[in-house]
This record gives C-alpha cells, sequence and structure tokens, in this order.
C-alpha cells in the first residue's frame, strides 16, 4: 500500500513537471489538429511584429543626460515700413505756385526686399527636465529707396524745405531707408514632455538710417540724414511644443518679453554750398519700455543618426523703438532734431532652412 502511494505520488509530480514545462515558451503538451502538429513536435514561440521607432533610434523621442545640440540655418526674412510722414511735396501745382503741395513721396514709400541672414543655436539637456539653449541671428543689410522726378518742383515740408537751396524747387529726390537686426538670448528648459516652459534673457539690437538726398541742377546735390540705434535688454517667457513621428520632428517655439529700450538718433542737413551744414549734426537719446515676440514653426527630417535637415517659418514684432523715418523734423529752430521718438514698431517674418545635429 505505501509503495503504491509512493508510485501515485511520483506519477504526479512527474505530469506536474511536464505541465510546468509545456508552459514555456516553445512548448505544448499534446497535438493541437487546428494547428496541424503531432504530439512531440515543439510549437514555435509567438513573437509579435516587428516595429521600429525610429524617433527612438535617433534619440529624439528622450534626451539622454548631457545631450548636445546644435543648429545652423540661413534666414530670408521681410520687413514692413508702417512709418507714412510726409517726405517729399509738390511745390509748383499744375496751375501754378502752392506751398505746401501735395505730397509725393511718403516715409512708406521705400519698400523691402527679403534679405538674407544667419541663425545659430547650442543647446544642452541637462536632465530630462532641464534644457539651456543659446543662440544668435542676425539680419545685416536691408535696404530701400524710392525716387521722385520733377522740373524744379520738389521740395521738403516745413520752414525746413523754405530755408533750403538745395530741397526747395528741387529735380530729384531719393528716399534711402537701411536697417540691420541683432538677436542674442540665453533660455532655460522646463518639462519631460511635449510641451517645454521657457525663461530666459534676451538682447536685441535694431539699428537704422535714413536719408533725403535732393538734387537741383542749379545749385547741386544734399543730404538729410538720420541714424538711430536701439539697445534692448530684458527677459521673456514662452512654450515649446514638440512631436516626433518616424523621420520626422516638428517644434513649435513662442515666447515674448518686455524689455528697456536704450534709444538714440543722431542726425545733419547739408546745403548749397558744399560742405555747409543747414542743421549741423545733433542727436538725443531716451530709455523707455520696449515689447519684443516671436513665433517659430520648424519641420526636421532625420537623415543620419545625428544630422537632419531643418525648415521653418518665423514671426518677429517689436514696439516702442526709435525708427530713423519717425526722427524727421522739419521745423528750423535751434532745438530742430534734438528728441528722440520711440513710439515705433516693426514686424519681421520669414523662412529658416539649414541644419541640425544632435550627439
Amino acid at each position: 500500500m505505501a509503495r503504491s502511494s509512493s508510485i501515485l505520488l511520483l506519477a504526479f509530480m512527474s505530469v506536474a513537471a511536464v505541465a510546468a514545462r509545456a508552459q514555456e515558451p516553445g512548448q505544448f503538451l499534446t497535438a493541437d489538429p487546428a494547428l496541424g502538429q503531432p504530439p512531440g513536435q515543439v510549437m514555435p514561440a509567438p513573437s509579435a511584429e516587428p516595429s521600429q521607432n525610429w524617433a527612438k533610434a535617433f534619440g529624439l523621442e528622450e534626451w539622454e543626460y548631457g545631450g548636445l545640440y546644435a543648429q545652423g540655418e540661413l534666414l530670408y526674412m521681410l520687413r514692413d515700413n508702417r512709418s507714412a510722414t510726409p517726405a517729399t511735396i509738390l511745390v509748383l501745382g499744375a496751375g501754378g505756385s502752392s506751398f505746401p503741395g501735395s505730397t509725393v513721396l511718403s516715409t512708406g514709400a521705400p519698400e523691402f526686399n527679403m534679405e538674407a541672414g544667419a541663425k545659430a543655436t547650442i543647446g544642452w539637456r541637462a536632465t530630462p527636465c532641464d534644457a539651456f539653449e543659446l543662440s544668435y541671428f542676425g539680419i545685416f543689410g536691408m535696404n530701400a529707396s524710392a525716387t521722385a522726378t520733377g522740373d524744379n518742383s520738389l521740395a521738403i515740408p516745413g520752414d525746413l524745405g523754405l530755408a533750403s537751396l538745395d530741397f526747395f524747387a528741387a529735380e530729384r529726390m531719393t528716399l534711402e531707408y537701411s536697417c540691420q537686426l541683432h538677436n542674442a538670448e540665453l533660455n532655460y528648459f522646463y518639462g519631460d514632455g511635449a510641451v517645454q516652459f521657457l525663461a530666459g534673457i534676451r538682447y536685441v539690437a535694431l539699428d537704422e538710417k535714413f536719408n533725403i538726398q535732393s538734387t537741383d541742377t542749379d545749385t547741386g546735390t544734399s543730404n538729410y540724414h538720420i541714424q538711430t540705434t536701439n539697445d534692448l535688454y530684458g527677459a521673456q517667457i514662452g512654450l515649446r511644443a514638440q512631436h516626433c513621428h518616424t523621420f520626422w520632428h516638428w517644434t513649435f517655439t513662442g515666447k515674448a518679453g518686455m524689455f528697456g529700450n536704450k534709444a538714440e538718433q543722431n542726425q545733419f542737413v547739408t546745403d548749397f554750398p558744399p560742405g555747409f551744414f543747414l542743421r549741423d549734426p545733433r542727436g538725443s537719446s531716451a530709455s523707455n519700455m520696449a515689447f519684443v515676440g516671436d513665433l517659430n514653426l520648424s519641420v526636421a527630417r532625420q537623415i543620419t543618426e545625428i544630422w537632419a535637415i531643418r525648415g521653418g517659418y518665423s514671426m518677429i514684432w517689436i514696439e516702442g523703438v526709435a525708427l530713423a523715418p519717425n526722427q524727421l523734423d522739419f521745423t528750423n529752430t535751434p532745438d530742430s532734431g534734438t528728441d528722440v521718438h520711440t513710439n515705433g514698431g516693426v514686424f519681421f517674418h520669414g523662412v529658416n532652412l539649414g541644419l541640425e545635429a544632435r550627439w
């Protein structure tokens, strides 16, 4: 009886061991007619469909600690010209003398074309939630002009025109407008998901020149020249949203801030005879609060484990700056041209195209 019990116990343990072994991948106990497999044949372990997460493979899904990235891009930007001060007027109408006459050219007549610039960015992902980014961009030479011609019929407005020889009853007047924009910023990003919040410091420099060149065939050519500088320092906040899909990676960034602006303007007016200053060189400066905001949407396409091609569209809005045309002063007093007007605004927009690298 004890022997029979031992045999039964051993048999039960053997069956249990075999059953447990059958639960391991690649094993089965009995034949399954639905699978067409005879007893004793090893069943292949089931496997999931292979899938490749390229975003993860290229390190875009989650930056690693200490991960570096860099971007170099060309910019093609266009700016507006919202100024509308009369700069050239008719002093002789169709029916005879008429001063002041109708406006021939305003300061808004020069229209800017799209100009090239450059942008460089370097970033460091310190932890999954913390990143730092340093960037610079510049648009180095935006130029616009407009010209009017007449038959001893052109002048600049106001008492300044009446006091001048070259700027009154002239044959040709040309408005020339140029500007440069420089931007440097350091931002801190926080967040480990699709959206990161940012805070940083920023410097913006907007430099402009405006010139009215007048030619009178009887006396010569003279210039009313104005130059302004704006140095904006301040802090900004914003956010960045990112998404990865296979080889593609898109990023939206928006930020804005209030800035202290140190604005400065300098001007002079020449006249006949050559070398004579109708208005001696003079200038002034002022400090005021300004606003800067910008948006960018970019898309990157991974081409290797490190390199990607990126392109996008940007908009930049600046308010509270001294624009050169806004400093025109057509009065003719000892204090003329000594004020600085910081109520100007400018809007830039255009495309960016370049390369991105991650290590």
